[in-house]
């Protein structure tokens, strides 16, 4: 598993707070 880039933490913040979106897949 590659580390965690920004990104994919601010993805995964995102995902937390509004579990019903579309990023929920993406991520």
């Amino acid at each position: 598993m590659p580390p965690l880039t920004a990104q994919d933490i601010m993805v995964r913040d995102v995902v937390s707070v509004f579990p019903d979106t579309p990023l929920t897949d993406a991520a």
